[in-house]
């Protein structure tokens, strides 16, 4: 741990003294990317929480006192920041660390690359790297902020309170990088650009017996794809990778964050998601094991260069999918099915989606629907479908028109399973498959009871008519998975995972949220979670084995 410590503070102090600060900023001066770094009392207070869910406290409570000696002198109440600006032609990195003792925070760096010089005007210079490379840094200090820089002339005219250009993101954050591409000067952003398409294109060649014609193909939805891409630079304003460790909600996440500029087609599409309401309320099922919701609404840009790549897409399918040319104008007919079934459900403007996987006693259920715009178009092409494999003794058939509900057509079939004694606890001795096609919805079941509990999601959903949701939400809980699994064997890892999860949030979650003019993506892990993989990776082990490290 020592050791990892010293390597992380050797690395931490080239990488800032290897970084120009502003000399000169002025009011026109913009800044194009900003790293953050919380105060230190912050972050050891973060250690502490995520050390002790995983079952390492004392590794939590030694991480200061081993982090002392390469601390020492720094004002752990602010943060460290480097923000690269910009004057339209140059870009300047400004390099900032809180001191409070200069003499104190050098011992460690003075140590390893000898005493620093007196460079005059209140700069000192000390040679930092490893023999033969070695160069020179240049450093002030400027009330109560360490500044580096590789020139002495670069540390005139340094800002008072440097801390101010970090926003937020310390406050947000222990470690966030932020990239705000209108600042970028044009030039830049057209040349980057530029060599994005450039290289796209020249990577794109025809493969060895490739006809032209499905080159083209190929290249029309690689086009497409660019044409994305060009958006992105020119309506994104900024973007945000964020990680933080919360102990007060107990989780950790990583956020991605974006804002655009106002009145861009892209600031109307997230408009248009800031509200947004699912029919399918019985099939969100938070206390799954497994969950996932989807709703998007599109404008009419969006839709119409959605069905362009959908288009572009439809065109190489049939071709990339390899099939007997025996078969081709069956896969073909299925294809076009499900791909005008798609380019019409995105003429309405919305996708509505939302699925489940429930874990109990050994058994699991899934559940799944999806609006559409015409469900015979998905029953056309499962015909279809059944047509093709009906000749394949693997195949066990459809049972069409099985029985009805709520206005949805049910279709079933009864799939034998292995005949191991695992498999068959779970499934028994076939695997209960229900296809059901609605007016403007599709929905898909398996598992225990399938037709009895799609029955039940659909009954709700119609009870509950439209409900509030996000964009989307993908969610694991651990604690019936662990709970599904301790079913089949007695193991001691997962025994101990299941006794860290009692009483605690359980969930790893994907969840996005639109925001005026922005959006957010976060990845969270919850304070159960963690105690049950800490719990999980550490037990088990045999007395007087290694302890597990940190």
């Amino acid at each position: 741990m020592k050791t990892l410590a010293r390597c992380c503070s050797v690395a931490l102090m080239g990488l800032l003294m290897t970084m120009a600060p502003l000399s000169t900023a002025s009011a026109q001066d913009k800044a194009v990317a900003i790293v953050s770094i919380a105060p230190l009392s912050k972050i050891f207070t973060d250690i502490q929480f995520a050390a002790t869910a995983a079952g390492q406290a004392e590794m939590g409570a030694i991480a200061p006192l081993m982090a002392a000696g390469y601390t020492a002198g720094m004002d752990k109440s602010k943060p460290v920041g480097i923000v690269v600006m910009t004057d339209g032609d140059n870009f300047t990195p400004l390099v900032f660390i809180p001191v409070t003792d200069l003499e104190a925070f050098l011992l460690t760096p003075e140590e390893m690359f000898g005493e620093a010089e007196d460079a005059g005007d209140g700069v000192k210079m000390m040679e930092v790297g490893f023999a033969p490379f070695m160069m020179p840094v240049f450093f002030k200090e400027n009330n109560g902020w360490l500044f580096l820089a590789q020139d002495k002339e670069k540390l005139a005219n340094l800002p008072a309170d440097p801390a101010a250009l970090l926003g937020d993101l310390p406050k947000d954050y222990d470690f966030a990088i932020k990239g705000n591409l209108q600042n970028v000067p044009e030039l830049y952003r057209k040349v980057i650009l530029e060599q994005v398409v450039a290289g796209a294109e020249s990577a794109l060649i025809q493969e060895p017996g490739e006809s032209d014609e499905d080159f083209a193909k190929r290249k029309g939805l690689v086009q497409v794809q660019l044409k994305q891409l060009e958006r992105v630079f020119e309506e994104f304003v900024d973007m945000t990778l964020g990680f933080n460790v919360d102990p007060a909600a107990k989780e950790i996440y990583l956020d991605i964050h974006y804002s655009v500029v106002p009145g861009s087609q892209m600031a109307e599409q997230l408009a248009l998601n800031k509200d947004l309401t699912s029919d399918f309320s019985g099939f969100i099922n938070e206390d799954a094991a497994v969950s996932l919701n989807m709703t998007v609404k599109a404008g009419e840009q969006d839709i119409a260069m959605a069905i362009e790549q959908v288009n572009a897409l439809r065109e190489v399918s049939v071709d990339s999918l390899e099939v007997p040319e025996e078969h081709e104008e069956a896969v073909s007919k299925i294809v076009d099915l499900l791909f005008d079934s798609y380019i019409d459900t995105v003429k309405s403007g919305k996708i509505d989606f939302a699925a489940s996987l429930s874990l109990s006693d050994q058994t699991l259920t899934f559940l799944s629907a999806i609006k559409v715009a015409d469900g015979r178009q998905i029953e056309d092409s499962l015909k279809e479908l059944a047509k093709l494999v009906e000749g394949n003794p693997n195949f066990p058939g459809i049972e069409w028109n099985a029985e009805s509900h709520k206005g949805v057509t049910f279709h079933t079939m009864s799939i034998p399973t292995p005949p191991e004694e695992e498999v068959q606890k779970v499934f028994g001795e076939s695997l209960a498959v229900v296809i059901g096609i609605g007016e403007d919805a599709a929905y898909l079941a398996f598992g225990e009871d399938a037709a009895g509990q799609l029955k039940a999601a659909i009954d709700q959903s119609i009870a509950d008519g439209s409900v509030p949701v996000g964009p989307a939400k993908f969610s694991i809980a651990l604690l019936p998975i662990m709970q599904f699994v301790s079913g089949f064997e007695d193991d001691a890892k997962v025994a101990a995972a299941l006794a860290a999860l009692e009483g605690t949030a359980d969930k790893i979650q994907i969840s996005g949220i639109m925001l005026e003019n922005a959006a957010r993506t976060r990845f969270s892990i919850q304070e159960g979670a963690i105690k049950a993989i800490g719990a999980y990776t550490a037990g088990g082990e045999p007395e007087g084995g290694e302890e597990p490290g940190f």
